[in-house]
């Protein structure tokens, strides 16, 4: 179902491991629906508090920022997957490359779910419609991935992107 569990842990292992630093690589591309398991949803936005808070993250901080965000709950029933993202050791060169591999992903689920309901409003037509309405149907998802790709970062973004949210987070520290 175009997703990779294991690139999703091993991203959110480096953001506990490395923080601020694996978050800078890829916040340009990661974001919480980029995650095709919800429970990776959450953990990301836990660990996105977390780093607008510090440089690097604490279990403490982990659990405070989850309390804030109301989603404290599913940390505490997803304990094993807290300790096994604890004990991931990944390299920060790694994270930009997974990160992209879920953006990919996340395209690819967006197109599906942009085809399932074109084929979805094909089924119901009535054969009353004019031919370029359907057709209109057919290339629409089509222009709509397009306008996703034309919006997505393969490769990196403007420099200065972010820089004075960065900024001012910075100062305020």
């Amino acid at each position: 179902m175009n997703q990779d569990l294991e690139s999703e842990k091993a991203i959110l292992s480096a953001l506990y491991e490395h923080g601020k630093d694996a978050y800078i690589d890829i916040s340009d591309i990661i974001k919480d629906s980029t995650f095709s398991d919800p429970v990776h949803q959450v953990l990301f936005l836990c660990l996105e508090k977390a780093i607008s808070k510090s440089d690097k993250i604490s279990y403490p901080l982990l659990l405070s920022s989850a309390h804030e965000l109301g989603l404290d709950d599913t940390l505490k029933e997803n304990q094993s997957l807290l300790e096994e993202l604890k004990n991931g050791r990944i390299e920060l060169n790694h994270v930009r490359i997974l990160a992209k591999k879920l953006g990919r992903l996340e395209i690819a689920r967006t197109g599906v779910s942009k085809l399932q309901s074109a084929l979805s409003a094909l089924k119901r037509l009535t054969g009353d419609e004019t031919a370029s309405s359907i057709l209109s149907i057919i290339e629409k998802p089509g222009y709509e991935v397009q306008e996703i790709l034309s919006k997505s970062i393969e490769d990196g973004g403007l420099i200065g992107k972010d820089a004075q949210q960065y900024i001012e987070a910075l100062i305020k520290a």
